[in-house]
């Protein structure tokens, strides 16, 4: 039997809660249901209903809900997670906690119209449903909202709301059966317009108002009804648990809304015989049927609903008539077994377009995480290596502005090209990203996909100067828990993890550091403003080594020079230079660099402790103790296993990156200190930017 968690975070009692249950329990004989609620007054009272339906719930707590909600559902081995919103910035967290868990299909309904108007919540809505395979309308003026807020059509569907047939004892809080009563319920909000029903209650002198539920407008209704002289004949009621029996009990139901989605308490009204007056709006107009089971009015005109109500509280034939109507349609159109089969085959639909996602291994079903790469050159093509032997890793698409490029990539791995990153973002579904840019590209790519919702693995240096960097790691620190990985490889040696357990027994007090290269091929990187230099672009990884093994550094002090050489005449970038190094531990250092020669020379970091010396470089460890010079060579390929890393912290699996975006950062700023300190001809203090980062 298939798997379905139903999920929503809204805080207060409402509409969105009551059809959570309602769906649960008809999806019950073919679905295995579990629900999963915030802690609050709407989650509390969903988990009585649902415990007593005999319903798995999981209540988040806080301070740390998503977390918990993640293992919780990787737990539960789901086919699909369903979250609902009663507003469209609810859920989001919901939506990534499950694509990291690792569920298949993920959907989301959307109780109301789309109503977002600042960018920032449009921002996060967009980068939110990216994720989605599916998003659920409850009425189809509601999905043509979304469609113009730019949600591609062919991923909506319209389910609309159903409920199962209400019968309850009329109550009327002591009014006479004869006495005309208008009942309306909903929260007290602008949107339910409640202040037009107290204008309408001044034209109908005869008539008498319960108005059912709590909100930020009680206060201003309530002077509202003394101001108009109607305490006498609108009751507000607070919120009730015996909404069927109010309803029972009213002549009518009043629903002047400013927009709605698909409302339920019109559907229990009409189940209960009773017509609806309400507002020509997103919603009331696919539930009632003008003249035939209620009235419509325009938005915002009171006199025009008071004209309405009038109509039916006048003539208890027409009413009866309608409110029949009405009955007869939800049975027909607005069931609870209706939304539960349509709700069911949006989840088969999804879960048949997942066989290219998920792979076999080990017998296991596993899905498989798509990812996209931003630039297809030489870096990448090595990624890409590695990626194609993961089973439960599929590459869907390259972006790269050398279309060359990007096809020679993408031939490897029946990828689709784009020339930018953007387009390939607005066009493709996926779980993360691959950035594997020149320097001075950083930037636009990484803050889209922070945007999107994306993990990314960038690759070294994250940028070409150090306020791209920073500015990436604001927009991250908005975006807890979103997987980050950087290129520094080195971090992944077994004789790195060597160096490093030997080093906190037996301390550094003097490093030296080099990388004595050949000029890298392509022309920007001879250019500062585009590669930032060989201390930016190459030595970093020197720096970071020396950083993480023998500590933090408080001040540099560099030097640089060039020389004209003949096919370099664009080259601005110093060709030799090195750096003295003061560590927060007390020990020095130099680390030296030159892009003079015509082969790779040395690139690595040796340390000088007590009675210890170590020579690290990329293919072995030398320890020397003064009983001869032992070599250690490397064993395993340490792309191999950051990739494998970053793609399991995607997944949802342990996240065992030993490199992220933020401890990046950290070797960035001091590989922009050593730059500027050689520009500027002084020492560099870097005291602030250790006791920031660390």
């Amino acid at each position: 039997m298939p798997r379905v968690c139903l999920y929503t975070d809204s805080p207060r009692p409402s509409g969105v809660g009551q059809q959570i249950l309602t769906l649960a329990r008809a999806l019950d004989p073919t679905w295995q249901v579990s629900l999963a609620v915030r802690e609050s007054e709407a989650g509390d009272r969903i988990l009585r209903e649902a415990t007593s339906d005999g319903l798995e719930v999981f209540r988040q707590v806080e301070p740390w809900p998503y977390e918990r909600l993640g293992d919780w559902l990787r737990t539960r081995r789901l086919d699909v997670l369903h979250v609902h919103a009663g507003v469209a910035w609810e859920g989001h967290e919901a939506v990534l906690a499950g694509r990291r868990a690792g569920v298949p299909a993920l959907v989301r309904t959307e109780h109301l119209p789309d109503v977002i108007t600042a960018p920032d919540q449009r921002a996060a809505y967009r980068a939110m449903e990216r994720q989605l395979d599916r998003v659920i309308c409850v009425s189809r003026e509601a999905a043509r909202s979304y469609v113009d807020g730019g949600i591609p059509e062919e991923r909506i569907r319209v389910v609309r709301n159903g409920i199962e047939p209400l019968s309850a004892r009329p109550e009327r809080l002591g009014l006479a059966d004869e006495e005309r009563l208008v009942v309306g319920v909903g929260r007290l909000t602008e949107q339910k317009g409640f202040d037009l029903l107290l204008d309408a209650a001044t034209e109908l002198r005869e008539t008498h108002f319960f108005l059912v539920g709590e909100g930020p407008l009680a206060t201003t209704l309530r002077a509202g009804i003394e101001v108009r002289g109607l305490r006498e004949r609108v009751r507000l009621l607070g919120r009730r648990e015996d909404i069927p029996s109010l309803l029972a009990g009213a002549t009518v139901l009043a629903m002047p809304s400013r927009f709605e989605g698909l409302p339920i308490v019109a559907l229990e009204a009409m189940s209960l015989g009773k017509p609806v007056v309400g507002t020509r709006v997103c919603g009331l107009t696919e539930a009632v049927v003008d003249g035939r089971t209620g009235r419509l009015v325009d938005l915002d005109d009171a006199g025009a609903l008071a004209c309405a109500l009038d109509e039916v509280l006048s003539s208890p034939t027409l009413a009866a008539a309608w409110g029949e109507a009405g009955r007869r349609r939800q049975q027909q159109k607005f069931g609870a077994g209706r939304m539960a089969a349509e709700t069911a085959a949006v989840y088969d639909e999804v879960l048949a377009g997942t066989g290219d996602r998920l792979r076999s291994v080990g017998g296991r079903r596993v899905e498989t995480t798509r990812i996209g790469f931003v630039g297809g050159g030489g870096i990448a093509s090595r990624h890409l290596g590695n990626l194609l032997e993961f089973p439960d890793v599929s590459i869907v698409a390259v972006a790269d502005p050398m279309a060359e490029r990007a096809e020679g990539m993408a031939a490897r791995c029946a990828a689709t090209t784009y020339s930018d990153h953007v387009t390939m973002l607005a066009k493709e579904r996926l779980d993360a990203l691959y950035i594997c840019v020149p320097p001075y590209a950083h930037g636009a790519p990484e803050l889209a996909a922070v945007e999107a919702g994306l993990p990314f693995f960038v690759e070294k240096p994250v940028a070409v100067d150090l306020e791209t960097g920073e500015e990436i790691a604001r927009a991250l620190a908005a975006a807890p828990g979103l997987p980050t990985a950087v290129g520094y490889h080195w971090r992944y040696l077994n004789v790195y993890e060597r160096a490093r357990a030997l080093l906190e027994a037996n301390p550094a007090r003097l490093a030296l550091g080099y990388w004595l290269d050949a000029t890298p091929p392509p022309g920007w990187w001879s250019q500062r403003r585009l590669s930032g230099g060989q201390t930016i672009e190459q030595t970093t990884h020197v720096l970071d080594l020396a950083r993480t093994l023998v500590g933090e550094v408080t001040t540099v002090y560099a030097a640089g020079s060039r020389i004209e050489r003949d096919g370099f005449s664009e080259a601005d970038v110093d060709d030799v230079s090195t750096a003295t190094l003061r560590f927060a531990s007390g020990a020095v250092g130099s680390i030296s660099s030159t892009c003079l020669l015509g082969w790779p020379h040395r690139v690595g970091l040796h340390t000088v402790s007590d009675g210890m010396m170590i020579e690290l470089a990329e293919f072995e460890i030398m320890v020397d103790v003064g009983q001869g010079r032992p070599v250690t060579p490397a064993e395993g390929d340490p792309f191999v296993r950051a990739d494998r890393d970053f793609v399991d912290a995607v997944q949802g699996k342990d996240n065992r990156i030993r490199v992220s975006y933020d401890e990046a950062l950290r070797t960035h700023r001091l590989a922009c200190a050593v730059a500027r300190s050689a520009e500027e001809g002084r020492p560099v203090e870097l005291r602030a930017e250790a006791a920031r980062s660390g």
